[in-house]
């Protein structure tokens, strides 16, 4: 899994690009907290995967 956060103006850009699709898929979280929770979510997936 590759995850890359950019800051905007308004917030935080996320691309997120998993090795089992194509494609890479983009969300927008407009707080920090809304960020760390997706970070912390994804990770505890992946954990759950090995």
């Amino acid at each position: 899994m590759n995850l890359n956060v950019d800051k905007v103006d308004n917030g935080y850009v996320v691309a997120l690009n998993l090795r089992t699709a194509p494609e890479v898929k983009r969300c927008v979280f407009y707080s920090r907290k809304e960020l760390d929770t997706f970070i912390s979510e994804a990770l505890n997936e992946l954990d759950k995967r090995e």
